[in-house]
């Protein structure tokens, strides 16, 4: 038999090949009504330079059999060469001879396809248009690029750079700088230098059409100086510390190191970690094992080097205490005077790790310093050797990976009733999220911090929502007063211990029953 060469200028040929081996499917009858969801698909383009080519992603509806699915697909010389479960949907191969348009017409006619539409190449919502962003090559290892897609950062989010100057107005950081400080002179001004400015560039130098691109762009920072020429003293190091912490800094990044442990400054870093804020800071450049403060100091991030090999940098230090790897190689960021410039070091790899976190944080602003940082190691990018090691810690940090693991703050906790009116007969729905491995307890309080319910126990979780449910009773089996209550998620990994609270009210509502004896 010859092969039919479809030709769909007329209705009537239209029908011609509805009419197979097989059983016959039945395209939509003359003049009936056209479906809400056919109208809908008239709307999608059938043409563009992003359609794969032959390829269409079809609907059949739940009720179609694989007969008639295979008798519709033979009746347009076409192949379902993939589909997702329970049949939601088939990608579909069509010969190379048919017009993909021409046949879409045709398969929108049957009564069993609920719709149908060309499989299309989906690229990036962002593309970063500032003209250097292509000689950032730490972007891309990072996968900046992807993560946009998810967050540019809020300026809820504030940054603190203890540092040398930054040029405050610098044209692609202008809206980035709040609340500059200066130790030395007491002022909100200061000399602009390289150092200071390129780190703050490298954390959030806006995403403008202009120079080059900041890793969380949308965020806000805090600049403080703390150098006085060539070098900084450590008085004045603290005391920078204690202004950040004082002044709502969220997160201090410190790109500058010492070989010389001191007390004063380790008190001053844990007074900003009591205080919730995250510290992350620079190994040094010595390449050296020798301990560096402050990132050796427990509470602080301390970030070594990478090339873009992913190989350590010839300059970084490494040992025991590094925590994560950053890249920090030939690194273009912003420089004094408006322009653009090249710097290597640790202290490149530090704001790298602190744009992230900055991120982190935007996408959940009711995480706590080390739950970021639980984050941050948890989705790094291993290197070395496997696992934890001296020259890369945790692993290179994965900026994408690090926003893909962060839960949205809904997700965490969810009490359906705030004010719960409880009559016996009713339910509060309770759920919370939390990742796999976790050891996730979730219960509830009195005003006393006494717990009168465990609603859920889990040791070792999959990952993903416990939803539990209660009724107002609480272990004794008695319903609870009316009054204040907090309902807790405790999750743990064996190591560190993050709670998670909603208050309660509940209303009593229950009727006491009495009962009453007669008397003879």
């Amino acid at each position: 038999m010859k092969k039919i060469r479809f030709i769909f200028c007329k209705l009537t040929v239209l029908f011609m090949f509805i009419c197979f081996l097989g059983k016959p499917v039945t395209p939509l009858a003359e003049g009936s009504e056209i479906p809400s969801d056919t109208k809908d698909q008239m709307q999608i383009p059938l043409e563009g330079k992003d359609i794969v080519p032959q390829e269409l992603i079809v609907k059949f509806k739940s009720s179609v059999s694989s007969e008639e699915k295979n008798n519709i697909l033979k009746s347009v010389d076409a192949i379902e060469i993939s589909s997702l479960k329970k049949g939601a949907f088939s990608l579909v191969k069509v010969s190379g001879n048919l017009a993909i348009q021409d046949v879409l017409k045709v398969m929108r006619g049957y009564k069993l396809i609920e719709f149908a539409e060309p499989n299309r190449q989906v690229r990036n919502a962002y593309i970063p248009q500032d003209p250097r962003y292509g000689e950032q090559w730490h972007l891309e290892k990072i996968k900046m690029k992807e993560t946009w897609n998810h967050t540019m950062g809020s300026s809820d989010i504030k940054v603190a750079v203890i540092d040398s100057g930054v040029q405050l107005d610098h044209p692609d950081l202008a809206g980035r700088l709040i609340d500059p400080y200066d130790v030395i002179t007491g002022s909100s001004t200061f000399t602009p230098d390289e150092h200071g400015t390129h780190v703050a560039g490298i954390i959030g130098a806006n995403l403008n059409n202009i120079g080059v691109a900041g890793i969380a762009s949308n965020i806000t920072i805090m600049p403080i100086n703390v150098f006085e020429g060539d070098a900084a003293d450590l008085f004045s190091i603290v005391e920078a510390i204690h202004y950040a912490a004082d002044n709502g800094a969220d997160i201090i990044n410190m790109s500058f190191s010492s070989n010389a442990y001191s007390l004063v400054m380790e008190q001053a870093i844990e007074y900003a970690d009591s205080k919730g804020v995250l510290l992350i800071a620079a190994a040094g450049n010595e390449g050296s094992e020798t301990k560096t403060y402050p990132a050796a100091y427990e509470p602080v991030i301390a970030v070594s080097a990478t090339d873009s090999k992913d190989k350590l940098a010839s300059f970084s230090n490494y040992g025991s205490y590094i925590d994560i790897s950053a890249p920090g190689s030939g690194i273009l960021s912003t420089v004094p005077n408006g322009v653009y410039g090249y710097m290597s070091g640790t202290s490149m790899a530090a704001p790298v790790v602190s744009g992230v976190a900055a991120l982190i944080l935007s996408s959940n602003p009711k995480l706590n310093a080390d739950e970021v940082r639980e984050i941050i190691l948890a989705s790094s990018e291993d290197l070395g050797s496997p696992g934890k090691d001296i020259y890369f810690g945790a692993g290179r940090i994965d900026a994408l990976k690090a926003i893909i693991k962060t839960l949205p703050p809904k997700d965490l906790l969810i009490v359906s009733h705030p004010e719960f009116y409880m009559n016996g007969k009713n339910k509060n729905i309770i759920s919370v999220n939390a990742p796999s491995g976790k050891k996730v307890g979730l219960y509830i309080e009195n005003s006393n911090r006494q717990m009168i319910k465990k609603l859920a126990a889990k040791d070792n979780w999959s990952g993903g929502e416990i939803i539990a449910e209660w009724d107002g009773k609480q272990g004794n089996g008695l319903y609870a007063y009316g009054g204040s209550y907090k309902v807790i998620a405790a999750i743990s990994d064996g190591s560190t211990k993050t709670f998670h609270t909603e208050d309660i009210k509940i209303i009593d509502q229950i009727n006491p029953a009495v009962k009453l004896s007669s008397k003879k």
